[in-house]
């Protein structure tokens, strides 16, 4: 299947047109992006191959626990082929530990110096609104509002009917996180509030083979960020890329294996050994372990 016509060139990645009107190719770049902030932005060797060959292991692995996928098949080693999808506008992350941006907002639960982070015996679920340049769009590309932070968190404590949009690094209990803005989720959401509950599903689900799989390869997941879109026939599925960009990924020793080496200036050279690794250790994923681990884990 022939690559056509560009339609969408990010950082990280970019879409191109097939013959196949239902489907895309996404090819895979060298980019590393750090904070949002382009300026920051690093080029690192062979990034993209990592970057397609783990996300291929992950969405195969999906594919063969039975979890809806918008993933077909690799087509190189920077390309794959995927099934075209209207995105839903919003971040969905699942966490198993206390770290990063989580402890701006629940600051009370950061763990005393030399000691492991918090671990939830529930994974916690969030939903973050996909912003650019602070614009709110609809899921059929409407301009709805503005707000004064990129990529707003959702507030999902109010009932299903409406959000409230809080900042996504403030303490959660303040008042000053609550931005004064509601959205509805039928403007982001095909379906609005019904497919909520899929989403969440879903993603529960998708971490907990993945917190499996690595759990038999010696690693800890920490946390991850995914995104759902509608196919062209109308399915909800996992969609985009899920690789070392995607997550925290951290040996049982706790050693950083994904992408926060780069927030935290970590060489060059120590990243890039750190990505081959986790593309290497991906293609031993174990679906059968997996799925038995998600099952012993509900």
């Amino acid at each position: 299947m022939e690559k056509g016509k560009e339609l969408y060139r990010g950082k990280t990645k970019g879409a191109f047109a097939v013959d196949d009107p239902t489907a895309l190719v996404l090819q895979n770049y060298d980019a590393l992006t750090k904070f949002d902030t382009p300026e920051l932005t690093a080029q690192m060797a062979n990034k993209a191959i990592y970057a397609t060959k783990t996300t291929c292991n992950v969405f195969n692995l999906l594919k063969a626990a039975g979890l809806p996928v918008a993933f077909r098949e690799q087509l190189s080693e920077t390309e794959f082929l995927v099934d075209k999808c209207q995105m839903i506008p919003l971040e969905v992350i699942a966490r198993r530990y206390a770290v990063g941006s989580y402890l701006n907002r629940v600051p009370e639960l950061k763990a005393e110096d030399g000691q492991p982070p918090h671990c939830f015996g529930r994974l916690v679920f969030e939903l973050f609104l996909k912003t650019t340049g602070k614009i709110i769009k609809s899921f059929d590309g409407r301009e709805i509002g503005k707000v004064p932070v990129e990529d707003p968190l959702i507030d999902l404590s109010l009932g299903a009917d409406y959000w409230k949009l809080r900042h996504p690094k403030l303490p959660y209990s303040e008042f000053a996180s609550d931005l004064g803005i509601t959205v509805y989720p039928t403007d982001i959401v095909p379906g609005g509030e019904d497919i909520l509950p899929q989403i969440e599903e879903i993603t529960r689900k998708v971490f907990l083979i993945l917190e499996g799989a690595w759990a038999q390869l010696e690693c800890r997941l920490i946390d991850f960020k995914i995104e759902f879109g509608i196919t062209t026939d109308g399915r909800l599925v996992v969609a985009d890329v899920i690789d070392n960009d995607s997550w925290r990924l951290r040996t049982n020793n706790w050693e950083e294996l994904s992408k926060q080496l780069f927030r935290d200036n970590v060489s060059m050279e120590e990243i890039s050994s750190k990505y081959q690794l986790v593309a290497e250790l991906s293609e031993h994923f174990d679906a059968f372990e997996a799925v038995e681990y998600m099952d012993s884990m509900k």
